[in-house]
């Protein structure tokens, strides 16, 4: 008789386990890409609570607020004037868009890595070598135009929304050339 109840003892602890185990809430600002053995099945929204199967179903939780990320580009002018480029870009995954991200990226993480990171250094680059410095400090609402048109074009198509992009600044390394604040 004792026996049973020790058998009885580890089915309710493990009852308990794969129960605990078998709810998770998503928050506000967040969605959940949901997971059957690995493959995505879907995403589930804001502010929910939802049911897993123990280790068959698994949620990744993505952000979907707006995220705001700063680069320092350093390029080279038509005039061939070194500079840093000062770039921010606000960004956020539309709730559309998730599993794309996750089927693509794995990762908010990654996308940010991968995707923004790379589209900024090379069209940040790209459109301040077609100006000379001096046109880029006087005209410096005209490079902001231009870089965030190209950056969002290389981006179009992709899991992410573009909510805004500024320069910041340019700064320069040559001594007669001070950091221009974006006006």
């Amino acid at each position: 008789m004792r026996w049973k109840n020790e058998i009885l003892g580890i089915v309710v602890v493990c009852a308990l386990l794969i129960l605990n185990g078998s709810f998770y809430s998503v928050g506000y600002n967040y969605c959940a890409v949901t997971l059957r053995l690995g493959k995505v099945t879907g995403v589930v929204g804001p502010n929910r609570w939802c049911f897993k199967l123990p280790l068959i179903d698994d949620y990744v939780p993505i952000s979907t607020q707006i995220r705001t990320r700063m680069f320092k580009v350093q390029a080279v002018s038509r005039d061939h004037q070194t500079a840093v480029l000062l770039v921010s870009v606000s960004f956020r995954v539309p709730l559309n868009q998730a599993d794309s991200l996750y089927t693509r990226y794995g990762s908010l993480k990654a996308l940010e890595d991968r995707l923004i990171t790379r589209s900024v250094d090379r069209q940040s680059k790209a459109t301040f070598a077609k100006l000379n410095a001096s046109y880029a400090v006087l005209n410096q609402a005209d490079l902001a135009r231009k870089m965030a048109q190209s950056i969002k074009t290389s981006m179009s198509g992709q899991p992410i929304q573009i909510v805004n992009i500024q320069l910041e600044g340019i700064g320069y390394s040559s001594p007669d050339m001070e950091i221009a604040k974006a006006g």
